[in-house]
């Protein structure tokens, strides 16, 4: 008896995921802040900022705050190896990408010159990234992968204007950048503004064009839609009054620039840690609320490239593993978008789907590969198909159980997530798009 094999929709191995997840490290929101080498282990995290480089420029000496992760703030040779240490493993053993950040709203920093900032950049290179400098405060082999700029005031200790201050943090970044280009190793920038357009510190600011957003390459934009006081509010918390303005502007600068955005959360509400009143000052929403963002985000936008969460403490508050561990899952899953780490970025499954057949009786027989994601085994279906259990393309939505959280199907020409197991209501696509089943949406 002769088979003959047809063979549909074949793609088989790795391709890079379209979306990654940022957390913060280092500042102990919950004071029950785990090691750095606890949350590289987890499949949650594609990128770790340390945070924060604290003091720089104008106090006179660059220093690194981990808000009591170490005996001493690292700033001398081997203050911190204990910390670098898990770096390196975070890197090697995990595949994950560790930047340091620059900032935080408290601490000694400020740029009073470009020839500073040139200083400054050449510390950092020297003491935390790939230069050979006599100082290492994390050990001779801990190199960042990174730097990522979280510049929340104007210089703190001079008490200078924001201009032209905010200017020399892009020359910082370009004279990093020019140290990068005398390595074969992948080197990334990356900013976290407020969701306030233009950022206060970092721009972009078109009267302004030398602030980070305008004049310097950035690879991706974290993106807080939190942490915006509560007597300054500007509406741009996810849904709130300005948040689609804002997001349609940070997503026309991620085209300009040829970057990526990613939409920054609070990883739990603030009533659930004890200092309720500074926590993230606003922001949190509940996870089938962030997902209907991310998806509209992913769907809406090419240079989508994922969530953002300060800070992976937390997963340690009540309902918090949950929260992060479904957020994270279901931004791995989404299909569309654009991966800020390139080729070097984590990986998702991709299904093959093959049909066989004799000429008689008929078989047919599907098969999913699955691939591992930063070392630690992912699956994720892709987004959405009709080969799932509970898909719908009459129009009539799934209701009650479904099978994988972040899976997505169409519902006529608008689609609903699996949510905690169950399926979600209706959500409309973006004005002029439609659900498909190939997962173009």
């Amino acid at each position: 008896m002769n088979k003959i094999l047809l063979l549909n929709a074949i793609l088989v191995g790795c391709i890079a995921a379209s979306s990654i997840t940022v957390g913060f490290w280092g500042q102990k929101s919950s004071d029950q802040e785990q090691n750095l080498l606890h949350y590289c282990a987890e499949s949650n995290w594609d990128v770790i900022n340390v945070a924060f480089v604290s003091e720089f420029g104008s106090s006179g000496y660059t220093e690194v705050n981990l808000a009591g992760h170490t005996a001493v703030n690292c700033r001398n040779n081997g203050d911190c190896t204990s910390v670098g240490n898990e770096v390196t493993a975070c890197q090697q053993t995990y595949g994950k990408k560790v930047l340091l950040s620059l900032g935080g709203a408290a601490g000694n920093y400020g740029l009073a010159s470009a020839s500073q900032a040139n200083d400054v950049a050449d510390e950092i290179w020297n003491k935390f990234l790939g230069g050979n400098g006599a100082i290492r405060p994390f050990g001779p082999s801990a190199i960042f992968d990174g730097v990522d700029f979280d510049i929340e005031t104007p210089n703190q200790v001079t008490g200078a204007s924001r201009e032209p201050q905010a200017a020399f943090y892009a020359t910082l970044a370009t004279r990093l950048r020019s140290h990068f280009s005398s390595s074969n190793r992948n080197y990334y920038v990356s900013a976290s503004p407020q969701c306030v357009y233009p950022d206060a510190m970092l721009g972009p600011d078109g009267t302004k064009t030398g602030t980070l957003l305008t004049a310097a390459q950035v690879d991706w934009a974290n993106i807080q839609f939190y942490n915006n006081g509560f007597d300054r509010c500007d509406g741009c918390n996810i849904f709130g009054s300005s948040y689609a303005t804002r997001l349609g502007q940070w997503a026309s600068w991620a085209a300009s620039k040829q970057s990526s955005f990613l939409i920054g959360v609070p990883g739990a509400d603030q009533a659930r840690f004890a200092d309720s009143s500074s926590y993230c000052q606003g922001g949190y929403v509940s996870l089938q609320t962030l997902e209907s963002a991310l998806s509209q985000a992913c769907s809406s936008y090419a240079n989508f490239g994922g969530l953002m969460i300060f800070d992976v403490s937390a997963e340690e508050v009540s309902g918090g593993q949950t929260y992060i561990g479904s957020a994270t899952s279901y931004t791995h899953g989404l299909s569309c978008g654009r991966n800020p780490l390139g080729s070097s970025g984590p990986t998702s499954t991709v299904a093959t789907t093959a049909t066989s057949s004799t000429r008689s009786p008929s078989s047919t027989r599907s098969s999913t590969t699955s691939s591992t994601r930063s070392s630690t085994t992912s699956t994720s279906a892709q987004t959405p198909t009709t080969s799932a259990p509970g898909c719908s393309q009459s129009g009539t939505p799934s209701t009650g159980s479904c099978p994988t959280s972040g899976y997505m199907q169409c519902v006529g020409s608008n689609y609903q997530t699996c949510t905690n197991g169950q399926w979600s209501g209706v959500q409309a696509c973006a004005q002029g798009t439609a659900c498909s089943p190939n997962g173009n949406y």
